[in-house]
């Protein structure tokens, strides 16, 4: 296994997304699903990102070079359809020690996004080490048909209790 699934905290801090087309707008799209706060770069000018109003109040549209943003408090940055300036943004996300997701780009990442089932509190990641997202997507398929819609309110309602559990039973 050469990727370690881990799920970062959305909360700690903004997420840096830089592209163009429709690779940034659906990467865009994926991230603001989870309620990340996003500063986008939209390297082709375009400034239409056809957000919702609720979106829009957690993304922060960028002005100026990408490679000369400030990155303080960044927890991550991704880049779809960047381009050499995704090779370029890597090295410096490399170089500060955050991860970075350059798509369809193995060499230059130090994360992959993987196919995501979301329930809620329960969210299950696959992925093939990024050689074959047509699979990953594929048994997300499977996963998905077999999980119940509501299993994330179950896992919810569970961990109310956890605390209480915790205290009068030892492990």
């Amino acid at each position: 296994m050469r990727f370690l699934p881990v799920f970062l905290d959305l909360k700690a801090g903004p997420v840096v997304l830089i592209g163009a087309g429709e690779l940034l707008r659906a990467k865009l799209r994926v991230l603001a699903a989870a309620g990340a706060r996003i500063r986008v770069h939209a390297i082709d000018g375009n400034q239409d990102l056809g957000l919702s109003s609720e979106d829009a109040a957690r993304i922060e549209i960028a002005a100026g070079d990408p490679l000369t943003t400030d990155l303080s408090g960044v927890i991550a940055i991704v880049c779809a359809g960047a381009g050499d300036v995704g090779v370029a943004m890597s090295a410096r996300a490399k170089a500060l020690g955050l991860p970075v997701n350059v798509m369809d780009d193995l060499e230059h990442s130090s994360f992959i996004f993987p196919a995501i089932v979301d329930r809620g509190d329960v969210v299950v990641a696959v992925g093939t080490g990024g050689t074959s997202p047509v699979v990953a997507r594929r048994v997300r398929e499977k996963i998905e048909a077999l999980l119940p819609a509501r299993i994330g309110e179950l896992a919810e309602f569970i961990g109310g209790f956890r605390k209480a559990v915790n205290e009068r039973i030892a492990e």
